[in-house]
């Protein structure tokens, strides 16, 4: 192992034990509401006990679920932290507006590959496509949401299901049912710049770009045809491709990755994609802000937004 990416490994590691210990402590303290139901499943069978492949879906008590929109949800973390419960206070939220919820637990980057990310995504795809009618959902009216990681996750699987050859690179069964909207919330979709750190053009350089390829990828990522097919927006989607309504969430505050967010909207505009972009002005505003936090003030407006603009959108279809 080099130098290099020792030090990239430290790095992203105690960044994984940062978010992990903050993540203990607010689980802590969380509850949730009066009224939400949380049920988990095994979407697929798990081979390490300490990392099951579960998923949760969120329901309101007292409610038809098989008649209500469902929003998916996949959960973001620098592709090495997270799980299907790390953001139960937003699901719940969510919930509470009249939808129910999934969302899933995936294999974390320091123990699998994004690959190996994307074939999980998929296979809790199938598994509720499979089983709709005993887990009592509804797949007639869905938004696929996803932060940070979790909307590059959500957007290259959703390309990955128009292309068959997608399909046999990265060996996933398609899904078959509709995505009426889609909400990318500070997404961070080009990888191959997602390294970047901006007080330092050569700590980028030699540490922070090639660094994170390398850990999603693998030593040789770039002779990956999964590196080829998922590492930059520009390389997986397609002119023949579809998308529904898309809603693009970032914040002033977001000063490391709210750039990324606009190469994607620069991207749509090149593409004649459908989006529109919900821009948080306030600096106090930062990466995520409406998810980690989504009772606050400014996260209470941006959410009430996101509920707005799916079931505006399901009517609209």
């Amino acid at each position: 192992m080099d130098f290099n990416y020792f030090v990239f490994l430290v790095v992203i590691l105690t960044i994984k034990k940062y978010l992990n210990r903050l993540a203990k402590k607010k689980k802590k303290y969380e509850k949730l509401p009066d009224g939400v139901i949380k049920a988990a499943y095994e979407y697929a069978p798990s081979t390490n006990k300490k990392l099951l492949r579960e998923c949760n879906i969120y329901t309101l008590e007292n409610t038809d679920t098989r008649k209500m929109p469902i929003i998916i949800d996949i959960h973001g973390g620098c592709w090495v932290h997270g799980d299907k419960d790390v953001y139960d206070e937003y699901n719940s939220h969510l919930v509470k507006e009249g939808n129910v919820v999934s969302s899933l637990t995936y294999r974390t980057a320091d123990k699998a590959s994004l690959g190996d990310q994307i074939r999980d995504v998929f296979a809790y795809l199938n598994f509720l496509e499979e089983n709709a009618d005993e887990l009592k959902i509804s797949l007639d009216q869905v938004m696929l949401t996803g932060d940070s990681a979790g909307a590059e996750l959500a957007l290259v699987c959703h390309c990955i299901n128009q292309s068959e050859e997608m399909q046999r690179v990265f060996k996933v069964k398609p899904i078959h049912f509709d995505i009426q909207a889609m909400v990318l919330t500070h997404p961070v979709c080009f990888i191959d710049q997602a390294g970047t750190i901006p007080q330092s053009q050569f700590l980028s350089k030699h540490f922070g770009v090639p660094g994170l390829q390398r850990f999603l990828y693998g030593k040789n990522y770039h002779e990956s045809e999964e590196y080829q097919y998922s590492v930059n927006p520009t390389k997986f989607i397609d002119e023949n491709m579809t998308f529904p309504p898309i809603l693009l969430v970032t914040s002033e505050g977001d000063s490391t990755f709210k750039y990324q967010t606009f190469l994607l909207a620069d991207l749509f505009d090149s593409c004649k994609i459908d989006y529109r972009i919900y821009f948080e002005q306030s600096k106090d505003a930062p990466h995520v802000f409406n998810i980690s936090k989504p009772l606050d003030r400014l996260a209470l407006k941006c959410n009430q937004y996101i509920n707005d603009f799916f079931h505006t959108s399901l009517l609209s279809q």
